[in-house]
């Protein structure tokens, strides 16, 4: 398990805070709609080299939030400058297809952004963060909330912490063996 939130971040909540922090956590759903709970999530995902993931959403819910048209079409332009065009600063991994959709939408709209233009992009990018950055968060704050020695009354959470006796997740065999035209050689997955 990779400590990455520092003791001193999760310190610094009171205890009142913890609780809420740590059921704010339960799901990922939850986990994003709540402001301190985001906040952890984004410090987590810059250690592991994914903010852009969390950074896209932020903007997304701006840019579904925004009470006028021209806010919105800001917005958009800046989030497809940011995070969509081939190079962008902050350019998230979705796929060719989703890409490809956006710009299909815009074409069709005469660059006008509507309101569901980015909800593909978004619900990729919530699936992959659920996917690959999820659980080791979640295992990250349990680890600390057990280093902190915190009493939780939360049952969900008590049956959580035991993800932090689980193995590292598989990612495969252990060994497995390269095929060429004119050898083979072994190799070993790292753990």
């Amino acid at each position: 398990v990779m400590n990455i939130m520092l003791n001193k971040d999760f310190e610094s909540l009171s205890s009142a805070k913890i609780s809420h922090f740590i059921k704010a956590c339960g799901k990922l759903e939850t986990c994003l709609a709540d402001t301190e709970a985001r906040r952890y999530l984004q410090m987590y995902m810059e250690q592991q080299f994914c903010v852009e993931l969390i950074l896209f959403y932020s903007d997304y819910r701006k840019f579904k939030n925004s009470v006028s048209g021209p806010q919105m079409q800001q917005i958009g332009r800046a989030m497809m400058t940011k995070y969509i065009d081939n190079g962008a600063e902050c350019e998230i991994n979705i796929s060719w297809t989703t890409r490809d959709g956006l710009y299909a939408q815009l074409k069709v709209n005469d660059d006008v952004f509507t309101v569901d233009v980015f909800d593909a992009a978004c619900k990729e990018i919530v699936d992959l963060i659920q996917q690959n950055i999820w659980f080791g968060f979640k295992r990250s704050i349990m680890k600390h909330a057990v280093d902190a020695d915190i009493n939780y009354d939360d049952e969900m959470m008590k049956k959580s912490s035991s993800a932090l006796q689980l193995a590292t997740p598989n990612y495969g065999p252990s060994e497995n063996t390269v095929n060429t035209p004119s050898k083979s050689r072994s190799f070993k997955f790292p753990n």
